[in-house]
């Protein structure tokens, strides 16, 4: 856990591409809940519509000939939890976020969902200290390697929709799903049956 002197911060500022003039907006942003004391959660909210924003932009601009779901499953890759933790470590925020100790016991630091929320929050802080060019411009420097070159993604379609295209594919006829409940009201188990006729 980092502590509040200016010089601790030098070379995440480095790392980040760009100076906060506020440091009470930087600590703000690397605090985690669990310190109890003003943390970073709003900043967070602010973080990732601005973050969203940024990435559909470049993305249409970028992309002109994709069609939407291409575009829509390409931001929902490159904004989702895992790939904000990647780069908030690449960024070296791990090092710095501020952790109450049950969190710093159980290394917290090394967690998605906090990795991804500071992430979101420096992009907030970012905005509200040197306004919506310096977020954009810190983002885009982030994310400059996988916007560029073309879009490789894993297949991002849930498993219905690989399925169906499967079996399409295949000359099958499209699965039938049926669901069964079972269990008391407040403790329902839900089961699905996909069947394929002919398989």
């Amino acid at each position: 856990m980092a502590n509040n002197k200016l010089e601790d911060y030098s070379q995440l500022h480095s790392a980040l591409g760009y100076s906060f003039q506020s440091q009470a907006l930087l600590v703000q942003a690397l605090t985690h809940r669990s310190m109890r004391v003003a943390h970073n959660e709003r900043l967070e909210f602010l973080g990732d519509s601005i973050l969203g924003m940024v990435i559909a932009t470049a993305l249409y601009t970028q992309y002109p000939n994709e069609k939407e779901g291409v575009l829509s499953r390409a931001r929902s890759y490159l904004v989702n939890g895992d790939m904000l933790a990647i780069i908030a470590k690449e960024l070296t925020l791990d090092k710095y976020v501020i952790l109450g100790h049950g969190e710093m016991k159980t290394q917290g630091e090394r967690r998605v969902s906090i990795l991804s929320g500071c992430f979101e929050a420096i992009i907030g802080a970012i905005y509200l200290d040197g306004g919506f060019t310096s977020a954009e411009r810190c983002v885009l420097s982030w994310y400059e390697t996988r916007l560029e070159g073309g879009l490789v993604l894993p297949d991002l379609k849930d498993a219905k929709s690989q399925l169906q295209e499967w079996t399409q594919a295949q000359q099958y006829t499209l699965p039938i799903y049926t669901m069964t409940v079972s269990g008391k009201a407040h403790e329902q188990v839900f089961s699905v049956t996909c069947r394929v006729e002919g398989l």
